[in-house]
């Protein structure tokens, strides 16, 4: 059965990842989120300023008729990669502001994610059942791995099962499910 709704414009500000495993995981994800396999804007771009020119230009996006989704593939560091460039991105693009933001992370490239996110930020599942961080200013992401399994040093406490965070946004437009692979709650390490 083909859906009728129409497929998202699919961001990647850091370009496509490096290794096959990454971009498939990723396509698999903003393909389980509405988006369109032909309309992926992935650079190359040589900075991320470069990348909001280019995308700032695109008038579905700039002026809020389409809700994008956005890739973020590179979290290392976490401040400047992820909570930084969606700063810069939805003050030059205000559109973006109403996109669904993924963090794809490969667990070899970035073994400390987890640890870090967690300190500057919680995570939680969301009533689907997806592992949302919410990060400063009342940011959210829906956060999926490239094996699909949940993050061993991930602390429980920091799990917060339930409804999002008042002061958070949601991750995707009503009505636009939003699928991940979720771990089992019996791997999540015991509370200490």
């Amino acid at each position: 059965m083909v859906s009728r709704r129409k497929r998202r414009i699919v961001l990647f500000p850091y370009g496509q990842p490096a290794t096959d495993r990454h971009r498939d995981r990723c396509a698999e994800i903003f393909l389980s989120l509405g988006g369109d396999i032909h309309r992926v804007i992935d650079g190359p771009f040589a900075s991320l300023d470069r990348f909001v020119a280019y995308v700032r230009r695109i008038p579905v996006i700039h002026d809020g008729t389409e809700c994008p989704i956005v890739m973020l593939t590179n979290t290392n560091p976490l401040a400047l990669m992820v909570v930084n460039a969606r700063r810069k991105l939805e003050r030059s693009v205000p559109g973006l502001e109403r996109a669904t933001w993924v963090l794809c992370i490969d667990k070899e490239a970035d073994p400390f994610f987890a640890h870090i996110a967690a300190s500057v930020g919680t995570f939680e599942k969301n009533r689907a059942g997806e592992i949302v961080w919410h990060g400063p200013e009342g940011t959210a992401y829906l956060v999926v791995t490239v094996d699909g399994r949940p993050f061993e040093s991930q602390p429980s406490e920091s799990f917060r099962p339930g409804n999002p965070t008042p002061q958070s946004r949601r991750i995707t437009s009503p009505g636009m499910p939003a699928v991940a692979t979720l771990p089992p709650p019996e791997t999540l390490p015991p509370r200490r």
